[in-house]
């Protein structure tokens, strides 16, 4: 019986995979890995030779299977912006506006892991109206302005967390 269990766990998951979060729900490799997947994958598409270990393999591996697009939309009309995450940023922004009565328009895109959301929804508390919709106050605008301009790096520096001080 314990072989059967070990080779079944062996199969699904060939390698552990540690998690990325510390409790906080952020931490440095976050950042480390997500830069060095965005690199790779410009490397990707200018067809250049990549050649990694088998640690940074395993990493990259998470990090691909683990990242996704955190959104910033702004219903003007209604001084409000959701912040959201989605594979496929169209395709939720279409869900979004066919449900929506408020002219809804994409603000930025930051790719990152879900983490990030979470972590904005917590910094921004004060600022929240209902949901994933926060009142567009300067502090929520310049977290915007911050992902358009400089992305997750950009993020944290609008909220004022430096990235070397997490776990």
């Amino acid at each position: 019986m314990l072989m059967s269990k070990q080779l079944k766990a062996n199969w699904t998951a060939p390698y552990p995979i540690p998690a990325y979060s510390n409790y906080s729900g952020m931490c440095k490799a976050m950042f480390e890995d997500i830069e060095l997947m965005l690199e790779l994958e410009q490397k990707l598409e200018r067809k250049e030779r990549i050649e990694l270990d088998e640690e940074t393999k395993r990493r990259m591996f998470r990090a691909v299977r683990a990242a996704t697009n955190i959104y910033f939309v702004s219903a003007p009309n209604q001084g409000l912006i959701k912040i959201g995450k989605a594979t496929d940023v169209n395709a939720r922004l279409s869900s979004l506006r066919s449900g929506s009565p408020a002219e809804l328009n994409l603000l930025a895109q930051v790719r990152f892991f879900p983490e990030l959301e979470k972590f904005l929804h917590k910094q921004l508390k004060e600022h929240k109206s209902h949901g994933e919709w926060f009142k567009a106050t300067d502090e929520v605008l310049a977290v915007v302005e911050a992902a358009i301009d400089e992305g997750h790096r950009g993020i944290m520096k609008a909220l004022k967390v430096d990235i070397a001080t997490l776990a």
